[in-house]
């Protein structure tokens, strides 16, 4: 179902064709997109990329800071500052990736509209509307939710930025759960090394083995080569008195208090024990 951006003026979804050709996107970039990722504006295709003139107000106000929204703010900068030797920004130029920057100065209103202009998110999601309601193919593109919905209210077409993220379901979670016989798992407790047929293991991966007839008889190992695991270092149970209260803490501390692992990556979700383990981790082996 087409949505309206303003009377008599109609933004199809997919299918917004004119004379038979496809309509060009409109992609109207809010500023936390290129905070988030510099090469932003060269990762939609052929279609054209809008900068709002607040955009660029903003960006000032990063390029100064000393951490990553400052190095992207003025990696952003600068490589408006090149693109502009190809043409005048205002007009549109052309860029390596076949598609089109420009930077849009007038900053019109919306009448008709309760949307309060003296915030500047506000004025980006106006040039958006003000797009939209000339007969363009527009899609306004943020990080903010609220700013998404906002333009969402007002027919405008939106989307997150997600190229760099990542399904945290498909990565490499670094141990996984092998159904054994319970002889297997008796075996495993009472010699330091155990042989496991029918697997590939990865270097350091853990192994929880749990008897398939009983879940709470349990063992994890550290894989030591394909097929092979040791158990966990008894020494690697609690850093800086920290003890871990998982599974997956406890590994976690298994590989980064080994002085044998060079490299340690820790993901999950906030709150789960990443940062804690690290520094107590540091502060007991330096």
């Amino acid at each position: 179902m087409p949505q309206t951006c303003t009377d008599g003026v109609l933004l199809h979804n997919r299918h917004n064709h004119k004379h038979g050709v496809l309509m060009p996107k409109f992609f109207v970039l809010d500023t936390n997109v290129l905070l988030h990722n510099s090469a932003s504006i060269f990762s939609f295709a052929n279609n054209t990329v809008v900068l709002p003139i607040t955009v660029i107000e903003e960006l000032d106000k990063f390029k100064r800071n000393n951490d990553e929204l400052g190095r992207n703010a003025r990696h952003v900068i600068r490589a408006l500052d090149q693109l502009r030797s190809r043409g005048r920004l205002g007009d549109g130029v052309e860029m390596e990736n076949g598609g089109t920057l420009m930077i849009i100065v007038d900053k019109k209103k919306m009448p008709g509209t309760c949307i309060d202009l003296s915030v500047p998110d506000n004025w980006i999601i106006a040039t958006a509307y003000n797009l939209c309601k000339n007969g363009k193919r527009t899609i306004f593109v943020s990080k903010d939710i609220n700013a998404r919905l906002k333009a969402d209210a007002l027919g405008i077409d939106v989307m997150d930025f997600e190229k760099e993220k990542s399904d945290l379901n498909s990565l490499y979670t670094g141990w996984q759960t092998l159904l054994v016989p319970p002889t297997v798992v008796d075996s495993f407790h009472q010699d330091e090394r155990q042989a496991l047929e029918g697997v590939e293991l990865m270097a350091n991966e853990f192994v929880l083995l749990q008897d398939e007839s009983n879940p709470k008889h349990s063992g994890i190992g550290r894989a030591v080569d394909r097929n092979h695991v040791l158990h966990m270092n008894a020494k690697f149970e609690t850093a800086w008195k920290v003890r871990p209260r998982s599974k997956e803490q406890r590994m976690a501390l298994d590989l980064l208090l080994d002085p044998k692992v060079d490299l340690v990556t820790l993901i999950g979700q906030a709150g789960t024990g990443k940062t804690l383990l690290a520094l107590a981790a540091g502060l007991t082996t330096t």
